[in-house]
């Protein structure tokens, strides 16, 4: 299953998050859990900038149609976390901040509906 965070360098509750998703990254990095960041609404330097202060060890990706998915997916707060089951479906998301607990009560819930 995959957890996807939408982020941006700007966003206070995205630099309070970003440590512990990393360390929940590297703590589930041997199980079927992988943390993947979406970068949104930012300029180049200040994402690298973020990623380097962060030491972000997860993989961080950037959107070709950045308006178009945000739109998709209803992303109009930051930080937005989505829950995606091993067949792509996204079963949960979580608009604001979050840490290792809420992440695991997600990552379970996904895993009992499977």
């Amino acid at each position: 299953m995959t957890v996807v965070n939408f982020f941006a360098s700007w966003c206070e509750p995205c630099k309070r998050e970003t440590p512990e998703l990393n360390e929940y990254a590297m703590d589930t990095a041997d199980s079927d859990v992988q943390i993947v960041g979406i970068n949104i609404d930012d300029s180049v330097k200040n994402r690298d900038e973020f990623l380097e202060t962060y030491d972000v060890q997860y993989p961080v990706f950037e959107l070709t149609d950045e308006a178009g998915m945000t739109e998709e997916f209803k992303i109009s707060l930051m930080p937005t976390t989505f829950f995606i089951d091993s067949n792509g479906e996204v079963v949960r998301a979580y608009i604001g901040e979050i840490g290792p607990e809420l992440i695991t009560n997600y990552i379970n819930y996904v895993k009992e509906r499977q």
